[in-house]
């Protein structure tokens, strides 16, 4: 386990974190037909972006009055602060995550657009990119680390607002709808992780993303039946 502070911060990484990432690493390749894309430039990116966006939870969990320790492990990480928050407070701190990361991913881009040729610049759509062949044929380790940095920032910030259990979409809508109608929350998180992870394998062709969104799925079943029965789903 390594252990580190960061702002102040108690931060753990768990080692099944760099295996997950190993695994998942040819899922974002280039699209070159070449996985050899340095794996140290995806893990670099990464974890600079699971912990930037734990670091948008912590911030705001501190300022309102919490003392937040981060853990990034095998599943992403969280940010747990023993501190009762109102409605408001509730839905900030989980909407700062995915805040922070689209601003790091940003950031990237800015840099990226920076050190890349003109010419290839001029190629870059304006509303983000991500599309490799704006990269010169050879990138530098440099140029790949922060495509990778834009890729994830943009894709994390994105299925993290989905309303599912216990990503940060689903605990703003359990902020929202309030304790009555947590098993709304938990039937809606259900459904949206189902078709998430059959969209991921069979479109995408990501399997271990698939795995991740089938286990949230299972788990909001899970919880709903022990609540409430087995839920009345229409189809």
């Amino acid at each position: 386990m390594l252990r580190f502070k960061l702002f102040g911060f108690p931060i753990s990484v768990h080692w099944m974190f760099w295996l997950a990432a190993i695994l998942l690493g040819g899922g974002f390749s280039t699209g070159r037909g070449n996985p050899t894309i340095p794996l140290l430039a995806w893990t670099i990116a990464l974890f600079t972006a699971i912990l930037w966006h734990e670091l948008g939870h912590a911030f705001f969990q501190r300022k309102y009055g919490g003392r937040p320790e981060i853990m990034i492990h095998g599943m992403g990480g969280y940010s747990s602060a023993s501190v009762r928050l109102n409605q408001m407070e509730s839905i900030t701190v989980s909407f700062m995550g995915p805040f922070f990361g689209l601003l790091l991913g940003g950031a990237a881009l800015l840099w990226l657009r920076n050190i890349l040729p003109e010419e290839l610049i001029k190629k870059i759509p304006p509303l983000l990119l991500l599309k490799l062949k704006v990269l010169p044929n050879n990138p530098s380790f440099l140029e790949q680390t922060l495509f990778l940095m834009i890729k994830i920032n943009i894709f994390l910030s994105i299925v993290n607002l989905l309303p599912v259990l216990p990503l940060d979409g689903g605990k703003i809508c359990e902020a929202l709808f309030g304790p009555q109608r947590h098993k709304t929350v938990m039937l809606l998180g259900m459904i949206t992780a189902g078709v998430a992870a059959v969209v991921l394998q069979f479109h995408y062709g990501q399997m271990f993303l698939a795995i991740f969104f089938g286990y949230f799925a299972y788990q909001n079943y899970k919880a709903y039946k022990q609540g409430y029965g087995k839920p009345n789903l229409p189809f």
